[in-house]
């Protein structure tokens, strides 16, 4: 299961959302990878990976036909890995777009296929950049899913028809992968705010399906977290703990209905 962590807007949690539900699925047991595929490399730092210039990262898969496995790192937290980025990736939407043989919105998908990638975790969070670019388009087209972190305010509840419309565009990649949105999920939430509480009541009134009813509350933990680049979720309680473990549990009953859903309509 690869699911893309996508939003046009940055600093709505992408990173925070990404490593925090992937590091709760580790804590379960489940074997999880992260690939950073953003130049800030803000998830590949929270997961506690200092690459260096020379080490290899996602922009060697992406552009000198590396082999994933030479370029995933284990972390401090068994069962999570990370594929890193690093300023390397600044670039690279443009490099994508000059290539004249080779699909460029379609490395990653081939590169994880032909590497057997998928087969060798349970899940695979894409952290995509903040662009609607040639690289989110290799994460989105890649994907199986896609969750959309956002604050709840007028700006990203606006936001979100361009980024609905950029996974519908996805999903016609030909590609063999048709992703699908996963959720839209409410981060840094001031639940004391009144305008807050009116914009996540008429997104979930909008989108009733398409929204996680996990909520991510603003927490001091989370800052915190990421200074000590150690997942919250793995950190002492929390708001942020207890939100992020409400995630996971959410996350794996869209995503195994998701499947049962797949099944039967292929007949398996």
């Amino acid at each position: 299961m690869v699911t893309a962590v996508f939003n046009h807007k940055g600093g709505v949690g992408k990173s925070t959302t990404a490593v925090n539900l992937a590091a709760g699925l580790a804590k379960r047991g489940y074997r999880v990878l992260v690939i950073d595929m953003d130049a800030q490399h803000n998830a590949t730092d929270y997961m506690g990976i200092l690459v260096s210039r020379s080490d290899p990262t996602i922009y060697d898969v992406l552009f000198d036909a590396m082999d994933p496995h030479n370029a995933i790192y284990p972390t401090d937290s068994e069962g999570l890995y990370c594929l890193p980025a690093s300023e390397r990736m600044i670039n690279a939407s443009l490099r994508l777009n000059q290539d004249q043989i080779a699909v460029p919105s379609a490395r990653l998908y081939s590169s994880l296929k032909k590497h057997g990638i998928q087969a060798e975790y349970d899940y695979i969070f894409l952290d995509c950049p903040s662009d609607l670019d040639a690289v989110s388009a290799n994460a989105l087209n890649a994907a199986d899913n896609c969750i959309v972190p956002c604050f709840a305010d007028q700006f990203s509840k606006s936001g979100l028809v361009n980024v609905i419309a950029a996974i519908e565009k996805a999903a016609e990649n030909g590609c063999g992968t048709e992703i699908r949105l996963l959720g839209i999920l409410l981060c840094n939430f001031r639940r004391v705010t009144k305008t807050a509480r009116m914009n996540l009541e008429e997104i979930q009134t909008a989108l009733p399906e398409d929204t996680f009813r996990t909520v991510i509350r603003q927490s001091a933990a989370i800052p915190d977290s990421i200074e000590k680049r150690k997942p919250a979720i793995c950190m002492s309680k929390s708001p942020a703990t207890e939100d992020y473990e409400q995630l996971t549990s959410e996350y794996l009953l869209r995503t195994q209905r998701t499947d049962r859903i797949t099944r039967i309509a292929s007949g398996r």
